[in-house]
């Protein structure tokens, strides 16, 4: 017997759906399976195949994706709306996962950015790795070149000063001590500078004595009481990953006390077995929630923290709310 139009329109739709490039799954308004495709069971990490879901409930499935089984009782309980994570980590994966409303249901679409992302990832870490080299090439030019010239100056000074009789000459003396006084401060600053850009504490003796000595710097001024807590396993790190830590902090703090009009700063590292946690609390004035994610990307100097972040593979979160003080954390696996 000849198929009728819809059986046929049907059966096309479910052609173009199974060789789709995303994942599809349709539900209808009682959230019942209606349609979906391998490729979506296997990014969401679901059993079994595409007749095996159809008319079963979508949410009985997905137990291990919270986010996405929210959203779906919130459509079935109360109303359809529209959902969207642009990067969503399931399993290993990383999947944009996508809500649209139709006419009798919803239509998920699923997409896995893992690939992409990985590479993003990897040109975000070459590019940090390539700036970071800069800074330690810079940091020994001027360690190796400019800090000796200066000490050259300064014994040139005081073998000009040993040659002239104080009492003969006192405003040439007077004028060679000012220049001395100058050179110190020049090659005081050059030292700063030159350990600001590549901490050699940090090559040798790891991240966890450098950051606290940088807190115990802040510490000296008592304008902030500010402490440094550390727990778990006090172990070396790949070099590059204890830079980037130290970074983080210091561009959190360095925020904390610029912004947030704080009196006390905690900051916490934890190092334990493969897992990383970094924490920077404040109790000053806190960002309201609608700013939160825009910070997190683009607004006042977060967006190195985001981006070393990532490169380690890791997450950064802010919670705050305004007047409540702000807690900046990241986490990644080693």
């Amino acid at each position: 017997m000849q198929k009728d139009s819809f059986t046929e329109t049907y059966d096309f739709l479910v052609s173009i759906i199974g060789h789709a490039p995303i994942g599809i799954i349709s539900i209808n308004m009682g959230g019942m399976v209606t349609m979906c495709n391998s490729l979506a069971l296997s990014h969401l990490h679901i059993t079994g195949n595409t007749k095996s879901l159809l008319e079963k409930p979508l949410v009985n499935y997905i137990d291990h994706i919270p986010e996405l089984s929210e959203e779906l009782s919130t459509c079935v309980k109360i109303g359809r709306k529209s959902f969207n994570y642009s990067e969503l980590s399931i399993a290993e994966k990383i999947l944009s996962l996508k809500g649209r409303k139709i006419i009798n249901g919803m239509v998920i679409t699923t997409n896995d950015l893992t690939k992409i992302k990985n590479i993003d990832r990897d040109i975000l870490k070459a590019t940090i790795t390539g700036q970071d080299d800069e800074r330690i090439r810079i940091a020994k030019d001027i360690h190796d070149g400019i800090g000796p010239i200066m000490s050259t100056i300064k014994l040139s000074i005081d073998s000009i000063q040993a040659d002239i009789n104080p009492a003969s000459s006192p405003k040439i003396n007077k004028k060679l001590a000012l220049i001395r006084d100058l050179v110190t401060d020049v090659s005081t600053d050059i030292r700063s500078i030159s350990h600001d850009l590549m901490p050699s504490a940090l090559k040798d003796f790891g991240v966890k004595p450098v950051i606290e000595n940088f807190i115990s710097k802040i510490k000296i001024t008592d304008t902030f009481d500010i402490n440094f807590f550390f727990s778990g396993q006090n172990v070396r790190l790949d070099e590059q990953i204890e830079l980037a830590l130290y970074r983080i902090a210091q561009e959190l703090v360095n925020n904390a006390i610029k912004y947030s009009k704080a009196k006390n700063i905690t900051v916490q590292l934890f190092i334990k077995s493969d897992q990383v946690f970094l924490t920077v609390e404040d109790n000053g004035v806190g960002i309201s929630s609608d700013k939160i994610e825009d910070i997190e990307k683009s607004g006042i100097g977060f967006y190195n923290v985001y981006a070393r972040t990532r490169a380690l593979n890791g997450y950064f979160n802010i919670d705050s709310k305004k007047g409540q003080g702000t807690t900046c954390s990241i986490s990644f696996t080693l």
